[in-house]
């Protein structure tokens, strides 16, 4: 994982994916130490859990389209890259409040072609985050499984509310991803207007080739 990650990392190149100042491998490449700077604010939790007061809907918004773009961009690559694990930890947050993806362990070259991964098939990352089509018999992470977690990722910054956010295990998560549910979430609370539920309906697609790109 850790050779895996330093070869996505040392590619990317943008204002909002962390940037990686330096690296050190030790002989055996069994562990490595990464250079990036320190984000005081830390990650889309940590920011939002320890804000002064409430954070407007503009600043969410912001932090929102910033974790957009950075995944607009890893998906924009000759071949596009696939970060595999989108969630509110691998987003930090800078001190002019931009966001940026950060933690490319999971992140697989994408076949230009198909969107399918070329390496190992193989169900990592966040569960409540995972998307249904990761359940197959071939699960493999693609550019599409990114956007329903970016879904997800919209839900968290926008309510505070955690998909699947009544589940007690990730067994239950996983039932409901089996049987193609969406999280109850989307119909039960207010998400600021219309376009960002029509946003997270699109994201929330359970065909794939359905979702936003």
């Amino acid at each position: 994982r850790l050779t895996r990650e330093l070869q996505v990392w040392t590619r990317l190149k943008h204002p909002n994916i962390l940037e990686l100042i330096g690296y050190h491998l030790n002989p055996q490449m069994t562990t490595a130490s990464f250079v990036s700077p320190f984000m005081t604010n830390g990650n889309i939790d940590e920011y939002l859990d320890n804000a002064p007061g409430p954070v407007s809907d503009d600043l969410r918004l912001k932090l929102l389209r910033g974790s957009l773009n950075g995944l607009v961009y890893l998906h924009s690559l000759s071949p596009p890259i696939c970060h595999a694990d989108i969630k509110p930890g691998n987003v930090l947050i800078t001190d002019e409040t931009e966001a940026v993806l950060c933690d490319f362990g999971l992140a697989r070259l994408a076949d230009g072609q198909s969107s399918g991964l070329t390496t190992t098939k193989t169900i990592k990352g966040s569960t409540r985050y995972m998307s249904p089509e990761l359940l197959d018999g071939d699960p493999v992470h693609t550019l599409s499984s990114d956007v329903w977690a970016y879904g997800c990722l919209v839900l968290k910054i926008m309510t505070g509310t955690l998909p699947y956010g009544n589940a007690r295990s990730d067994g239950q998560i996983l039932l409901a991803l089996a049987r193609e549910q969406l999280p109850a979430e989307l119909t039960k609370l207010d998400l600021q207007g219309d376009k960002l539920k029509t946003l997270l309906m699109k994201c929330w697609d359970i065909d794939p080739s359905a979702r936003p790109s």
